[in-house]
């Protein structure tokens, strides 16, 4: 998902800079071909503290945080830190996790902080950062 909202929001012409990648991960290989600002970890490695900090660098010169919604496991589990970092910083966090039951699933139940703005697609996701941001969407 992250792969699709990253070109979906590049060509719409927002800034956009991502959480932790893993060097193998097609997010990754999208993410440098579009030029992002990311934080990048090596394959099949848990996220280090240095990565952490890279993306927690970016998350703080960011507007908003947008969780596509990835899967949560062992090697990524850091990105759901960023997100709550996002929270704290009082950012608008909008997420694409279907339900309170994707999001325990997922264990990511701090992400049920009604701070939290769900939406059901990328597009949805764009309207809503229109509307945060005043910029146009021509075709979302």
């Amino acid at each position: 998902k992250g792969a699709m909202l990253y070109r979906m929001l590049v060509r719409r012409g927002f800034t956009v800079s991502t959480g932790v990648l893993h060097a193998n991960d097609l997010d990754a290989y999208v993410a440098e071909s579009l030029g992002l600002a990311r934080a990048v970890e090596g394959p099949m490695k848990a996220v280090t503290d240095e990565a952490y900090f890279r993306g927690l660098d970016l998350l703080e010169k960011a507007a908003c945080v947008i969780d596509s919604g990835f899967p949560v496991e062992d090697l990524n589990r850091r990105n759901l830190d960023l997100i709550r970092a996002g929270l704290g910083m009082e950012k608008p966090v909008f997420s694409l996790r279907r339900s309170r039951e994707d999001v325990q699933a997922g264990r990511a139940s701090s992400l049920l902080h009604t701070a939290v703005v769900r939406c059901s697609s990328e597009t949805e996701i764009l309207e809503k950062l229109e509307a945060l941001t005043g910029q146009t969407c021509e075709a979302c």
